[in-house]
């Protein structure tokens, strides 16, 4: 028989109880509190103890009261139950059973029921109605809810007849249940967790869904994801081990993690950190030994932080020791894997239509190997074809979510191709792949990665994926997406093509800013105002002079030209503003006065990159994409080029030289034309500039780059778009 997670029930003064008992079985998907109902309101979400409002560390001790029985035993699962929750790494495929786990038959995992209260006693109820609705049997697997004004639950499994699936008809039932607003999916979760991305509205669920959908055992058997269920559910087995978190399990905390304004980033945010105290009662979270519960139970008490959120001001676990628990013996000894994931699609943009690829790019830094499982989301407006992988075992049954195991990787790279056929109409396709591992990864910031490609329904130039970006010194980038349509190419039937840029390709408007008036701010800003282009000519067989340096630019001729920039930089000093005209960025010589910019031609010469680590780029064939047969190679490491703030403080950066061969012949009007224009800033700033204009036209069948710059063009195409 299986032992069920018992419900809360509101009790005068002390407030709710969430206890294991022995029931049939459920389970859930991204999230319920324990304090949201009809009294205190359905929107509550409630905290762990120690929150008031205030973002930063949330330290919350646990511990195991001395008397309680085998406290010796305890301690190890214990232990492993906070490193989990302060992992927050979801997975899917989190249940194992008979000769997969370690237990006899008739013993219950006592490691998996504390990971369970653990989640309670930080603020989490049970995401599907469970035993507190004071239902029977499996009507107690339907999403969370309460009531509505009909005063009963209304209790429909739909077309499909599985119960807490998201085509469930409940009437004017309230629902409790926090689910991912993009697709309604229990089993992803999104790189951001907030208001942006999760809602308990119903009016917020996706296409023709009904219900929030619940990540039910029998609803991810459905979808594909076999022994799968959220640890937050009421229900556990003999013989069933869960050590892991679902996704809906992360998604909560995370949630919650968002602060009041259940906005990501924000300074209310907090980051949750359980830590072990020993075998001792003066912490936080205090384990004992209380038979008056079938299996285990979370009693707590909390308080409002305002109208919507409550914080737990006490939380006390109970468990039976008349249960035959197994004490897991093994301290989890987490390993430490850098893992991270790069994105990139054969053609970006894609033609109507076309067959297309994205490649994903897992790789392992160390230092040891690494486990996991990697979720893809693909478009749903896009065909799917099917993946390759020489590595990864993946399953591809729920598409359009696969699922690949990440089994023991050694330090190097995994990668899978996803064939997709682009829809017939101009639309964006996004994919996102998130990685989510056992063990310490240092870097998160990598592990979730979404990367779109652009469908264009009419060959020739594409705006939405030309740019314009100027790179000054140490600023943040000045990126402009092309807004006109005004670009054509052409084959000059000399071998070679011949580009025209209308004026006004790219244009943004933007204030100059305000004099900074503190003399004791070292800072600048920097903003443009009107910057837009004049009309230009590139073609090959081109060289000039460079004014900038010494030496010519493109001597042995390049794919290039003159386009002259118009418009204002404007550097925000502490006593003034200071600007520079754009006139001489690509065009060449010098303009301004307290700040003088000195520029150049536009050409596909080579340029200097900063902050390259790789010693050799290169893209090989993969898919339907063709390979690109250049190798860049920094040869020169330089010394440090010095830039001063204006006070005298060095700025400095390395910078690589990068020299290589372009073995590529450009064929028909398609491809991906990226220009190159060094130019430098003088007088009261001194400072570095590169312009790098990007010009995309469909149909891609051959992915033409003309490059001789080599690496900026390189950067967009082998590790997605240079970000702006």
């Amino acid at each position: 028989m299986k032992p069920r997670r018992d419900g809360h029930l509101r009790l005068p003064a002390v407030g709710l109880w969430l206890a294991l008992a022995f029931a049939p079985a459920g389970v859930a998907q991204a999230g319920a509190y324990i304090d949201a109902d009809e009294t205190s309101g359905v929107d509550v979400i409630t905290h762990p103890l120690g929150y008031t409002g205030s973002g930063g560390l949330l330290a919350v001790s646990v511990c195991i009261d001395p008397a309680a029985t085998d406290a010796a035993l305890q301690e190890i699962p214990v232990q492993n139950a906070i490193q989990t929750w302060n992992d927050r790494q979801p997975t899917n495929r989190n249940l194992f059973f008979d000769e997969h786990n370690d237990l006899s038959p008739f013993e219950i995992d006592y490691e998996s029921t504390i990971l369970h209260e653990l989640g309670h006693c930080i603020g989490l109820a049970h995401a599907n109605l469970a035993s507190e609705s004071g239902l029977l049997g499996t009507n107690r697997d339907y999403t969370r809810s309460v009531v509505g004004v009909d005063t009963i639950f209304n209790l429909n499994s739909g077309t499909d007849g599985i119960k807490g699936s998201r085509d469930d008809l409940r009437g004017d039932d309230v629902n409790l249940h926090w689910f991912r607003m993009a697709d309604n999916r229990p089993f992803a979760i999104d790189g951001t967790v907030d208001s942006s991305t999760y809602s308990r509205l119903l009016a917020d669920l996706p296409g023709l869904d009904l219900f929030a959908a619940v990540g039910d055992r029998k609803v991810a058997d459905k979808i594909g994801h076999i022994n799968t269920e959220a640890v937050m559910v009421q229900g556990q087995a003999s013989d069933e081990v869960q050590r892991r978190l679902l996704y809906d399990d992360v998604a909560t905390v995370r949630y919650a993690m968002s602060g009041l304004d259940e906005t990501a980033g924000t300074s209310d945010d907090y980051d949750l950190v359980l830590s072990y105290s020993g075998l001792t009662t003066g912490c936080d979270v205090v384990i004992e030994t209380n038979n008056t519960f079938s299996l285990a139970a979370c009693t707590f008490t909390s308080t409002a932080i305002n109208s919507t959120h409550h914080r737990l001001t006490s939380a006390l676990i109970s468990t039976n020791d008349g249960v035959n628990w197994f004490f897991n013996p093994d301290l989890i000894a987490p390993e430490t894997s850098d893992v991270g994931l790069v994105v990139t699609e054969s053609a970006d943009p894609v033609f109507a239509s076309d067959s297309f690829t994205f490649t994903i790019e897992l790789s392992n830094t160390g230092p040891d190997a690494a486990t996991g499982v990697l979720t893809l989301e693909l478009p749903l407006l896009a065909s799917y074809l099917g993946f390759s992988s020489s590595t990864l075992t993946c399953d591809d049954t729920a598409a359009p979510t696969i699922v690949c195991d990440y089994i023991a990787a050694p330090i190097g790279t995994e990668t899978v191709d996803i064939f997709m056929t682009a829809p017939a109409s101009s639309t964006e396709l996004p994919l996102t792949a998130t990685i989510r591992m056992e063990g310490l990864d240092p870097d998160l910031s990598d592990n979730t990665v979404e990367e779109k490609t652009f469908v264009a329904d009419t060959p020739g130039f594409v705006p939405e994926r030309s740019y314009l970006t100027l790179r000054i010194g140490g600023f943040e980038p000045i990126t402009l997406q092309a807004t006109g349509v005004g670009v054509s190419l052409s084959n000059n039937g000399g071998g070679g093509h011949t580009l025209t840029d209308i004026t006004s390709v790219w244009t943004a408007k933007a204030a100059p800013p305000d004099p900074v008036t503190n003399p004791f701010t070292r800072s600048f800003t920097l903003t443009a105002t009107v910057l837009t282009n004049l009309a230009g000519t590139f073609a090959s067989g081109f060289s000039t002079p460079n004014p900038v340096s010494p030496g010519t630019i493109c001597p042995g001729g390049c794919f290039g030209g003159f386009e002259r920039l118009t418009g204002t930089l404007h550097f925000a000093t502490p006593m003034a503003v200071v600007s520079a005209p754009l006139s001489p960025v690509g065009s060449g010589g010098a303009a301004g006065g307290a700040v003088t910019l000195t520029g150049a031609p536009w050409g596909t010469l080579p340029v200097k990159i900063t902050g390259a680590t790789s010693t050799i780029i290169s893209i090989p064939e993969r898919g339907f994409a063709k390979g690109v047969p250049i190798t860049l190679v920094p040869t020169i490491n330089e010394n440090p080029v010095i830039v001063t703030d204006g006070f005298g403080a060095p700025l400095t950066t390395t910078v690589v030289t990068f020299t290589g061969s372009n073995g590529l012949l450009s064929a028909g009007q398609s491809g991906r034309v990226s220009l190159v224009t060094p130019f430098r800033i003088t007088g009261s700033i001194n400072a570095p500039g590169v312009a790098i204009k990007t010009f995309s036209f469909v149909p891609e069948p051959d992915i033409a780059l003309l490059l001789g710059c080599g690496v900026a063009g390189l950067l967009l195409l082998g590790r997605s778009r240079i970000r702006r």
